[in-house]
């Protein structure tokens, strides 16, 4: 077991003094909430200043033949994507090129924020399609969850991070 969110919880809450006492100034979801917004601070801060490759994460998924559009698997939608390729037959595979408009030729592009399509007939056969994207920090929530876009060795600076917030 990491340092999980638990742990995370009972260092800030012990770093601020904080006991039983009805008269407490912060509640056990304002510990929660602080430290989730320092995760998510203190890992921007890791991409903006740091080794940013920490933070790529990868996601592959299937391109049926024929389908013309697909939409953007939910783990990758939204977030900052790095590349698309073709692993089908060999890893790391290919980089697909996009173009920007609809072409013949089985050219992939964007029809719209969510939703990729290639050509107007789809692929001939099966693709698998490994997208590379930076990964954000997700919400803790439940005392197992674990902030793994930090280190367990740096963990620490959540506790600190949170208190300070």
């Amino acid at each position: 077991m990491g340092y999980d969110f638990f742990q995370i919880q009972t260092e800030v809450k012990d770093l601020l003094n904080m006991t039983t006492a009805a008269d407490q100034d912060f509640t056990d979801q304002q510990i929660k909430d602080a430290i989730n917004i320092s995760y998510k601070k203190e890992v921007t801060r890791g991409k903006q200043n740091g080794g940013r490759n920490w933070f790529r994460a990868n996601l592959s998924f299937t391109w049926t033949s024929g389908s013309v559009t697909i939409a953007l698997p939910a783990p990758a939608a939204g977030k900052e994507i790095i590349s698309f390729s073709n692993i089908t037959t060999t890893d790391p595979g290919e980089i697909l090129q996009f173009s920007n408009e609809m072409s013949s030729g089985g050219d992939i592009f964007w029809l719209d924020n969510s939703t990729l399509q290639w050509g107007t007939d789809g692929p001939g056969s099966d693709q698998t399609i490994r997208i590379t994207y930076w990964a954000d920090a997700d919400t803790l929530s439940t005392d197992g969850d674990e902030p793994y876009l930090i280190p367990t060795s740096l963990r620490q600076l959540l506790v600190l991070s949170a208190a300070c917030y």
